[in-house]
């Protein structure tokens, strides 16, 4: 075959491979990117954080709280300088991180002698639980993976003194930014062991690690803790019935909660779930046979310490978003796994890659596409102009509804939590509670029973969207 032929034909499947992963890409997180109005308290935090960030109010960690590092308040600061919708522009820079780690996976993924398009596939197409993290700044995790990876990336490339310092202080930025990373930690601490350069990645993290732990003393908050023992076999039911199903695109398969009914599946939804969970674990059985390879014993320990750190401090299905930073690593291992059988590898991401589609598409957690947030957007509309028009100064309300909401009226009111919430902006809390007169918004699933029949005594409800809307001359005792 002539060599411009094969040049040619080279050509092609670059192109054919490309626009795969990006079509697969565009059909897993575009959906999220639609939904942008419907995100929650948690995203709003950090879109508000970047916001003061720009104008010079600092923080170390996420308001409110002594632990993960404001990594991603930093990244969105860019971002807030074009103005307009924060929350759509907190999407594109989680993408923006997303995709510095799908180059990194995929460098990786070369350098371990993996099919790139399979790693590059996997990554950027996930299942609904990971595409919906990949797409959604939630204060350190993204950012800090990213960090990891970049980190990985560094020392594995080329281990001299410098790469080392500098993959030093990126995995100690990750180690700031999230606890989990402890887990990515692992392999980059192995590789800096191997070149003898283990003593200068660590003087090079060090300096992130006593920051933050100083930050840690010197802050108050809620601090990170570790489930009871006894709650441990929970976790790892919770882990085996729902994470994993979900993070391989079976969301059918996961259990019913309080808090999450799964979705009907589909014959087709089935065939692929299935299908895709064989193929994994056919590629977990030839991983373990070759364990001794340090490439595979390295990336193998990242899923390992993820899942267990996931029985350790997991509380309730929305916990599973925190096996999101072990994905990347699976993408990296399936594609060594697929380089055995070059077109059983590209049949299998293919299979995987639909399945995941699926699964977003099915999503019973996260609110998706652009009906659901053209609906939200005209829910929070409503919302501000009952507000405004009642002539309140600040709302209570249900944390994950309150700074959502503060962010979309551009900080006009103040917004807390009740009693109880997770309260982000203590400032905003003291002038609700000095607010007169004052507002409080309750829903039916969230309305505090307590709180609901306490306000019935003192006003009468008007119903606003999904909220009740109560306005009184000052806040109750007890909010």
């Amino acid at each position: 075959m002539p060599i411009s032929d094969r040049r040619s034909r080279a050509l092609l499947r670059l192109i054919a491979a490309i626009v795969l992963v990006g079509a697969g890409a565009l059909a897993t997180h575009l959906p999220y990117v639609l939904a942008s109005d419907c995100l929650d308290s948690d995203a709003a935090v950090t879109v508000l954080m970047g916001r003061h960030f720009a104008h010079g109010e600092i923080t170390v960690f996420v308001w409110g709280m002594r632990y993960m590092g404001a990594l991603e308040a930093w990244a969105f600061v860019p971002f807030s300088w074009f103005g307009g919708h924060d929350l759509l522009l907190s999407c594109l820079a989680a993408l923006s991180l997303t995709a510095v780690q799908a180059v990194c996976v995929a460098r990786i993924a070369a350098r371990a002698q993996g099919q790139v398009f399979v790693a590059a596939l996997l990554v950027t197409t996930a299942s609904a639980s990971t595409a919906f993290a990949q797409t959604t700044i939630y204060g350190g995790r993204l950012a800090a993976t990213t960090l990891a990876l970049l980190a990985l990336d560094t020392i594995q490339e080329k281990p001299t003194t410098r790469r080392v310092v500098i993959s030093g202080l990126l995995a100690g930025a990750a180690l700031y930014g999230d606890h989990l990373m402890v887990a990515w930690a692992l392999p980059i601490a192995l590789a800096a062991y191997r070149a003898r350069a283990l003593g200068r990645l660590v003087a090079a993290a060090a300096p992130w690690v006593v920051f933050e732990r100083v930050w840690f003393v010197l802050t108050t908050g809620p601090k990170p803790g570790v489930a009871d023992p006894w709650e441990w076999p929970r976790n790892l039911r919770l882990l085996g019935l729902d994470g994993l199903p979900m993070m391989f695109g079976a969301d059918w398969a996961a259990s019913r909660q309080s808090d999450f009914v799964p979705p009907a599946a589909s014959v087709l939804w089935v065939v692929l779930s299935l299908a895709t969970i064989s193929l994994a674990l056919g590629a977990v059985v030839w991983l373990t046979r070759q364990w001794r390879r340090k490439e595979i014993a390295d990336l193998l320990l990242v899923p390992i310490a993820t899942a267990g750190i996931f029985v350790l401090g997991a509380v309730d299905t929305q916990s599973i978003r925190y096996l999101a930073p072990a994905w990347p690593a699976l993408a990296i291992l399936a594609s060594i796994a697929a380089a055995t059988r070059p077109a059983v590898g590209f049949a299998g991401a293919t299979i995987a890659a639909a399945n995941m589609i699926l699964s977003v598409s099915h999503d019973a957690m996260h609110a998706d596409g652009a009906a659901a947030g053209r609906a939200c957007r005209a829910e929070m509309s409503e919302t501000a102009t009952a507000l405004t028009d009642a002539g309140v100064h600040g709302v209570w309300a249900d944390y994950w509804d309150a700074y959502r909401l503060g962010l979309f009226m551009d900080e006009r009111l103040p917004f807390a939590p009740f009693r109880g919430g997770a309260d982000r902006r203590h400032v905003w809390t003291d002038l609700v509670r000095q607010a007169r007169p004052v507002a409080y918004l309750l829903t039916d699933a969230r309305g505090p029973r307590a709180l609901r029949e306490a306000l019935d005594r003192v006003a009468s409800a008007r119903r606003v969207g999904r909220y009740d809307l109560y306005v009184l001359p000052q806040s109750l005792e007890e909010p």
